[in-house]
């Protein structure tokens, strides 16, 4: 009676288990799925001001390869433009730094790179 037991809580287990990796890989997924609609550039900068130059991270629209040049800091400004649909409406951009709320660099972080000198 207890192998019964201990074999369907290892059944239930391994299930369970699966469907945690699966959520985590449509979470993952869903990101790097939604940036081909998007042009996506990130600036870094080596200080808070913004002034000198140290990386940009770029992700052309319709692509899933990106670039890395130089290297991220935390001070950055991003830009996302939807892609432009020929005979249809122009691109949107927006805009954000570092320091306004919401404003992350997040795909930066969760796309494989083509990296390239500085």
């Amino acid at each position: 009676m207890r192998q019964e037991w201990l074999t369907v809580w290892e059944g239930v287990m391994r299930f369970f288990l699966l469907l945690c990796m699966a959520a985590a890989g449509i979470v993952v997924g869903t990101e790097a799925k939604a940036a081909p609609a998007r042009d996506y550039e990130v600036t870094y900068y080596a200080e808070r001001e913004l002034r000198t130059w140290v990386g940009t991270f770029y992700k052309p629209c319709g692509t899933g390869g990106a670039t890395m040049t130089g290297h991220r800091t935390r001070y950055f400004t991003k830009s996302q433009s939807s892609c432009l649909i020929i005979g249809g409406p122009g691109g949107q951009t927006l805009s954000c730094n570092f320091f306004q709320r919401g404003c992350t660099d997040t795909l930066a972080h969760g796309v494989p790179l083509t990296l390239r000198g500085r």
